[in-house]
């Protein structure tokens, strides 16, 4: 996983400011034997 920056997102309701600010982290994920590739 690695940190992702946006431009600009609305403030989701979900957010809660007491737990500071989220940070969204996209995953990719490389099977070794097949060598297929998936990413979120």
């Amino acid at each position: 996983m690695s940190p992702f920056d946006l431009k600009h997102i609305d403030k989701p309701d979900w957010i809660d400011p007491s737990k500071g600010v989220p940070t969204l982290m996209p995953i990719s994920v490389v099977d070794d034997h097949s060598g297929v590739s998936s990413s979120t």
